[in-house]
């Protein structure tokens, strides 16, 4: 799971046949800062039915400050070879991953913040591409992780083919939108499973009011 990261291995080992409340409480999710659990709760009870192992995909907060503060080049080459790290993505690739953040923020993410964020994409993915090889072995697995991350492009199915050449398979989850009927022609996921849209608000007014009240309370 990208939502549990390292942090959360030892109170995971600990568990003995949990329910996913269990796990919530286990890895303090409340204070986590993902949405409430209550949306993620269902995936986590299907994976704990069939048996599976839960594992923490994801980095810690102070590995990605790390990377976005001091970049990646002063770690081990051992390290950054076995996260893929030690290659770049292709170039169109690259730019797309930039242009995702600036739209993503809306075109409010500061210059100087865009390569930082394009990298801490890539040590993320480079990870859980890692951590997923290291937990499941030849049997494989199910990385449970956001749409960018799961992208054949640049995502962690580019990270894992570095080091296994076993098929991977990615599957996004997509809301409807108006007039469109299917994925692109050059869609970077094998399947698109269409659900319902959650709202018709615009993203980067949700955003744009989420700054606002960032900007309120810095000024109380």
């Amino acid at each position: 799971f990208e939502m549990l990261d390292e942090d959360d291995a030892a109170p995971l080992a600990a568990l003995d046949r949990p329910t996913a409340a269990d796990v919530a409480r286990a890895v303090g999710w409340a204070r986590s800062g993902w949405p409430p659990f209550v949306i993620y709760a269902p995936v986590f009870e299907a994976a704990l039915s069939a048996g599976a192992r839960l594992v923490a995909a994801h980095p810690t907060r102070d590995t990605l400050r790390v990377a976005m503060t001091e970049g990646v080049d002063g770690w081990p080459a051992t390290r950054r070879a076995r996260l893929g790290l030690d290659r770049p993505l292709p170039a169109e690739a690259q730019a797309d991953l930039r242009q995702r953040i600036i739209d993503t923020h809306c075109g409010h993410a500061p210059e100087h913040i865009i390569e930082p964020m394009a990298l801490a994409q890539r040590v993320k993915d480079g990870w859980m591409a890692w951590r997923l090889l290291q937990a499941t072995g030849e049997r494989g697995g199910v990385l449970i992780a956001g749409g960018e991350h799961v992208r054949r492009d640049r995502g962690v199915p580019w990270f894992l083919a570095l080091q296994d050449q076993r098929p991977a398979i990615s599957v996004a989850f997509a809301e409807v939108a108006d007039g469109q009927t299917a994925p692109p022609s050059d869609s970077p996921f094998d399947y698109v499973w269409f659900t319902p849209r959650l709202d018709d608000l615009d993203p980067c007014e949700k955003f744009k009011a989420q700054l606002e009240q960032m900007k309120a309370g810095r000024r109380r």
